[in-house]
Parts: C-alpha cells; sequence; structure tokens
C-alpha cells in the first residue's frame, strides 16, 4: 500500500471518529475514540481501526473497521461484491477477537469511496432493535442476517432512541 494510500485510510479512520464523538451522548472526547495506532497491528490495542474507550463501549459497543477505496461504490452492496464479503468478514473476526463470554461486541464495517457517502454494513446482534428496517438500504450482504445503510442514517438511528435528535 502506497503512502497516498495509506494516509487516506488514516484519515478516513480519524473523520470516523469524529462523527461517532459527534452523535453519541455524553462528554465523550478523542481519548474515547480514536484510531488505532499501527492500523490495527499494535499489541495493546482493540482490534478494527478505532478504539473506543469502555466507557465509550456502553454506548457505542461496536467494533468498527473503516475502508476507503477511490473505487468503491455502494453498487457493491448489491449484489455484495468479493472484497465487501471479505470485509464483513474482517470486521466479524475483529470482534470476535475483542469479544468475551460474558460481553459480546457486535461488529460495523464502515466504507467510501472517493465522491461517494460513507455507507455500513452491520449484522445482527441481541441489542439491535427491531425498528431498524425503516433505514435499511440493503439486507442479507451475506448468507447472514447482515444491514447495510447510509452511515448517517445509521448513527441517527442508534441516538435518536435515546430521545436525541442527530444531524451529522
Amino acid at each position: 500500500m502506497g503512502k497516498l494510500s495509506r494516509n487516506k485510510g488514516n484519515t478516513f479512520e480519524r473523520k470516523v471518529a469524529k462523527m461517532i464523538l459527534a452523535v453519541v451522548p455524553g462528554r465523550f472526547t478523542t481519548k474515547d475514540c480514536y484510531r488505532t495506532p499501527l492500523s490495527g497491528g499494535h499489541p495493546i490495542a482493540d482490534s478494527g481501526d478505532l478504539v473506543i474507550s469502555e466507557r465509550l463501549q456502553k454506548k457505542f459497543p461496536y467494533v468498527t473497521e473503516c475502508k476507503h477505496y477511490r473505487n468503491w461504490s455502494a453498487a457493491e452492496l448489491l449484489p455484495p461484491s468479493l472484497r465487501v464479503q471479505q470485509w464483513v468478514e474482517q470486521a466479524r473476526k475483529a470482534a470476535e477477537q475483542t469479544s468475551s463470554l460474558r460481553h459480546i461486541r457486535p461488529w460495523l464495517l464502515i466504507m467510501r469511496g472517493n465522491f461517494t457517502q460513507e455507507y455500513c454494513v452491520f449484522g445482527w446482534h441481541p441489542g439491535t432493535p427491531p425498528d431498524v428496517f425503516p433505514y435499511v438500504q440493503a439486507v442479507r450482504v451475506d448468507v447472514g442476517v447482515t444491514y447495510a445503510m447510509r452511515l448517517s442514517d445509521f448513527l441517527c438511528w442508534q441516538y435518536r432512541q435515546k430521545g436525541r435528535k442527530v444531524s451529522v
């Protein structure tokens, strides 16, 4: 991976971290959500592209993978392209690594291409509220129960539950 590609990915991870901090209710700082040092290769950091503090995990429990590729488009969601399927598998594995028997963390894959909106893919988990369906852009990205939607819709849906109106 070239330096420009790596910088674009790092910038995207920082942008996603800021978006999360902007919408989650509470007093959270950049110490609660930031990009994983060394792109997930740091031995003491979380799996996934973002480190989420234990305090923030109570409101945003997702293990997050971020992908920003020049030629990615939302058309790759239906039917799912091979690389989207591979990214979903990567996100699932990252969530499995950070989950314990008592605390299962759901996964969240966030993607965008050049000049496109951010989209996310996430799997159903016990905490998924049933009112997700009005916001869903695509269902069943793979053989499991997986949803895809614009990231801004996902964040609004997540935190409107708490009586807070969110704009991203």
